[in-house]
């Protein structure tokens, strides 16, 4: 069930795929921002405050809000690149491939690009998940069943949660990889745009979905 949940197409698989596609360390700092969103549902849920989430039509509503806007934001991104052509990339977020020289020293510039360059993909991997308004009302729904009667809630919580949190490390990393092993094969402008444009429009209809969704 867990396996089945995680590898369900959606926001998190559509962010993973187009960061990976422009950098292998983009799209695996993606997945494990995704990965930590997960760890947040989970805790809330063995705290019991993802049922107070689920039966506050406000908290629900502005959660809501908040995920499918950044779903619009990053559709409109990637569609922006489409119409564009391939974005330059930012010194800031610059992700080094690349090894660097023997003798040349580069191990500080690839250090430094690992702590700031693939910062703001964590983030959004994060953002994406974490502002899923459905994660708790899943986790809420579907945990209990799998608890023995008469077990610790919270221990068995956690311990259920493991299994979907080694899922997701088990599955987005491998995406990640999967899908920059695919983008070299896809490196032409004409490529990139087309797939800038259709994670654009696929971002934009889950936002719209999200839009649609209740708590019940």
């Amino acid at each position: 069930m867990a396996a089945g949940i995680i590898v369900m197409p959606g926001a998190d698989l559509a962010v993973v795929l187009r960061n990976a596609l422009a950098s292998r360390r983009a799209g695996l700092a993606t997945a494990v921002g995704i990965v930590c969103g997960l760890a947040l549902h989970t805790a809330l849920a063995a705290a019991g405050l993802a049922a107070l989430l689920v039966t506050s039509d406000l908290l629900f509503t502005a959660l809501k809000l908040v995920g499918a806007g950044y779903l619009l934001y990053l559709g409109g991104k990637a569609l922006a690149a489409c119409v564009r052509g391939p974005r330059p990339v930012p010194p800031s977020q610059a992700v080094r491939e690349e090894t660097p020289p023997p003798g040349a020293g580069g191990g500080t510039a690839t250090m430094v690009a690992g702590k700031t360059g693939l910062r703001p993909f964590l983030l959004q991997g994060f953002i994406t998940n974490a502002a899923n308004p459905k994660a708790p009302v899943l986790f809420l729904s579907l945990m209990p069943q799998f608890i023995p009667r008469g077990a610790p809630f919270v221990p068995m919580t956690l311990s259920l949660s493991a299994i979907v949190i080694v899922c997701g490390l088990l599955w987005f990393p491998s995406v990640a990889m999967a899908a920059a092993s695919a983008g070299r094969f896809l490196a032409s402008p004409r490529a990139g745009r087309l797939i800038e444009g259709v994670i654009g429009i696929v971002l934009m209809f889950l936002a719209v979905m999200l839009l649609m969704e209740s708590a019940v």
